[in-house]
């Protein structure tokens, strides 16, 4: 996926149409381009998903947290195995007691 970053134009226009009773037909509207320069080229039948700067932030800012959540799992997984390895230990200790 490439990001390309880009600005969006905000147009306003107007239609008139005149019809042939001389009633005058107005519609407006608004009209929004992006704007590409030629480095940032698409091709024909190419799919493009556009995403507002806010959104992209939250994105990131949600990405973040996960990131920070894995690590803190990790630490708390490397106490769990610590734990354990200790468990065993103490285990085998007793048991080599026991034999003896």
């Amino acid at each position: 996926m490439n990001l390309i970053q880009t600005k969006v134009k905000k147009y306003f226009g107007e239609r008139i149409i005149v019809d042939k009773k001389m009633k005058e037909h107005r519609w407006s509207y608004r009209k929004y381009n992006i704007i590409l320069d030629d480095n940032q080229q698409c091709t024909d039948e190419e799919s493009v998903k556009i995403i507002c700067n806010n959104d992209f932030e939250e994105i990131r800012h949600i990405i973040q947290g996960l990131k920070n959540d894995n690590n803190d799992l990790m630490v708390e997984l490397k106490g769990i195995k610590m734990e354990l390895t200790e468990q065993k230990e103490f285990f085998n200790y007793l048991t080599q007691l026991s034999l003896d």
